[in-house]
């Protein structure tokens, strides 16, 4: 279990990552662009709320058999969606850069912790999609929805990981100057 030192220490590391956020939206005209900012926020996570509420219609909706036929499809979809998307958009999405944290005495499990939770960040859209559909699949028949929450858990928790890795994975290819390159 985590101490209660590292949890300090994963809160600071947030904290650093939050005012770093803050910072440079404040750069660009200042007022402005926290307005912009937040309106578009609220736009696009409407949107996936949107996204979430059909998918819990589709599944209440929907037959055993449509269901058994789409659901892969639609998981794998999301897959997809959380590890690439921050590749797409050309970035790394919220991410840890480990020369500013070389200063602060944080050990690597700390580190690899809030690299995950950052991870969970980036995929707040997949989360609200999960969330909606799971809802959904649970409500379809309650003497087995108890068998929701603990695969909704893992199937996150597998992302998550897989993103972390895929994302220290691209790191260490793009160090290489030639790769680098071509990316």
């Amino acid at each position: 279990m985590i101490g209660s030192e590292a949890v300090r220490q994963i809160l600071a590391v947030l904290r650093i990552q939050w005012l770093s956020l803050g910072n440079s939206l404040r750069r660009r005209s200042e007022k402005f662009g926290m307005l912009l900012s937040a309106v578009v926020a609220f736009f696009w996570y409407g949107m996936w709320l949107a996204g979430a509420a059909g998918l819990f219609a589709f599944a209440v909706l929907a037959t055993d058999e449509r269901l058994v036929r789409v659901l892969p499809s639609l998981l794998i979809l999301v897959v997809l969606y959380w590890q690439l998307s921050p590749l797409v958009t050309a970035s790394m999405g919220v991410s840890i850069d480990l020369r500013k944290m070389a200063l602060y005495p944080v050990g690597v499990d700390t580190l690899f912790v809030v690299e995950c939770l950052l991870r969970l960040m980036n995929g707040l859209e997949m989360i609200l999609l999960l969330v909606g559909l799971s809802t959904g699949v649970a409500a379809r028949s309650w003497r087995e929805a108890w068998v929701v929450p603990p695969a909704l858990a893992v199937f996150i928790a597998f992302n998550v990981l897989l993103s972390a890795g895929l994302r220290q994975l691209l790191e260490r290819m793009l160090q290489r100057r030639g790769l680098r390159e071509a990316f």
